[in-house]
């Protein structure tokens, strides 16, 4: 089998989306699958929305240092945003309107040529695979599989969460117009496809629903390479520690985990912890926790750091905070990571379904409903951590949560479709 895989996101951008493509593309070559990515050239780190956005004018890359090729191509920024607020609307409506979705990313307008001129002068690939968003690579897909016949497979690693996913959420009349014009245009550019993909129970429901095709639940995972024995990489805390790491929203509620910690400070008051929350991004939950903790206790690292450096600090906490996301039925990603690391993950309040779900199945967590409940595990946790007795290494426990189980799963389906 020879596969194109298309996606605007990929190593060495530290993302979510970066890995999960890298873990296609490896996994897929090791079983020996013709793999050729194609993507955009990336710095080796970025700080900011306008980073991802930027302009990269680097000649055409074509390198096959791992076992599968990757061309990387010049990037030409859109320049979405200049003007005043009407001015933006307007542009934007205008482009979803004919079908120009998510214009500020236009990898469809700067991956379109190189990708049909590569697909007909090879003339030998049995499938497309394309990753989304930005959705105009959807259209892109689309258009190749008209102009060459290829089968296509649309792997969806989001789509209109603040629609589809979080609850309570505030839609505009803007968002919703929106939506209906991304729907009208999706619907028509997928009804070929052969094969839709996406990352959650929620998600498969929503395209099975929307786009009427065949659906496969691909969920995200933790990279296990990074994970491998974690042993070697614990180093037991002087102080006990409690973390937070990567991105957090909005809609996360970390009040009954706050709460919590206040009250096991209190009750214990002799019980020294140190509380870290690292590449949080998020100013509001930043407030709350500096408005109950000093900065004795309290650390905030609020730039993005390496994903090594990430796994080692997720390895060496003693309780990793998971506060409900309030998303339905969404694993999230951060999940895979923390229980991948056998540091005790404290889950407050219960979602009441997927992630409560896998912490119970993997046994290495606690589910909390009230400050009394943090306070006891916390209780708990820290005798274990006097005791040495915190971690819980058990690879064979959670080895099919692993992106390689997980890509393996995937290349199995692909053969039968």
């Amino acid at each position: 089998m020879k596969i194109l895989l298309i996606s605007y996101y990929s190593l060495p951008l530290n993302g979510v989306s970066s890995y999960r493509l890298d873990s296609f593309c490896n996994h897929f070559a090791s079983e020996d699958v013709d793999v050729t990515l194609l993507t955009r050239h990336w710095d080796e780190n970025f700080t900011s929305w306008s980073d991802i956005l930027a302009t990269n004018k680097s000649a055409i890359e074509i390198n096959t240092d791992k076992n599968y090729r990757v061309i990387r191509l010049p990037y030409i920024s859109q320049n979405i945003g200049e003007g005043s607020k009407i001015q933006n609307k307007i542009r934007t409506l205008r482009s979803y309107l004919t079908g120009n979705l998510q214009p500020e990313i236009d990898a469809h307008t700067n991956f379109k040529k190189y990708a049909l001129e590569l697909l007909q002068k090879e003339g030998d690939f049995d499938l497309i695979l394309v990753s989304a968003p930005p959705n105009n690579l959807v259209k892109l897909a689309h258009y190749l599989n008209k102009k060459t016949g290829v089968p296509y497979v649309v792997d969806f690693r989001d789509f209109f969460n603040f629609t589809y996913l979080i609850k309570d959420s505030l839609i505009t009349r803007s968002d919703k117009i929106i939506h209906r014009l991304s729907l009208f245009h999706l619907k028509r550019w997928l009804k070929n496809s052969a094969l839709i993909t996406t990352v959650s129970p929620k998600l498969e429901t929503v395209c099975k629903t929307e786009f009427n095709r065949p659906t496969l639940l691909v969920p995200n995972g933790y990279e296990a390479e990074y994970f491998e024995n974690c042993n070697a990489h614990y180093t037991p805390n002087e102080v006990f520690t409690l973390s937070y790491l990567g991105s957090a929203y909005n809609q996360q509620d970390f009040s009954l985990i706050i709460s919590g910690l206040l009250m096991f400070q209190k009750t214990y008051p002799t019980r020294k912890f140190k509380i870290q929350l690292i590449g949080l991004h998020n100013p509001k939950i930043e407030k709350l926790f500096t408005a109950s903790f000093d900065e004795q206790i309290l650390v905030i690292h609020s730039e993005r750091i390496p994903k090594k450096e990430i796994v080692k600090k997720t390895i060496n906490s003693d309780v990793l905070m998971l506060p409900w996301n309030n998303f339905d039925h969404v694993y999230g990603t951060k999940v895979f990571d923390y229980i991948a690391s056998g540091s005790h993950i404290l889950l407050a309040p219960s979602d009441g379904n997927l992630v409560e779900g896998l912490i119970k199945k993997t046994k290495v967590g606690s589910i909390c409903n009230s400050a009394t409940d943090v306070c006891n595990d916390l209780d708990n946790q820290y005798l274990n951590w006097e005791k040495g007795l915190n971690k819980h290494f058990n690879e064979a426990n959670i080895i099919e949560f692993s992106r390689e189980m997980i890509a393996k799963d995937l290349l199995e389906k692909l053969h039968n479709f």
